[in-house]
């Protein structure tokens, strides 16, 4: 598990509970980035992880829809 910079935003690097090595973008922000990664930390070493990217992308797409709409 790891945090680093590409290209202006912060990434976060991690294996989920099925070995999966998953990569994402989260900030601008180092300590935002370190932040997302200790709760995706906490999730699967409590057993409540779930990589379900069509579901975040669901939440993204409701929550763009709340602010713009």
């Amino acid at each position: 598990m790891r945090v680093f910079k590409k290209r202006k935003k912060w990434w976060i690097d991690f294996r989920d509970p099925d070995g999966i090595r998953r990569r994402q973008p989260v900030s601008r922000s180092k300590r935002e980035a370190s932040d997302a990664l200790e709760k995706i930390r906490a999730n699967i070493l409590a057993g409540s992880y779930f990589a379900d990217r069509d579901a975040a992308a669901k939440v993204r797409r409701d929550i763009r829809c709340r602010v713009t709409g």
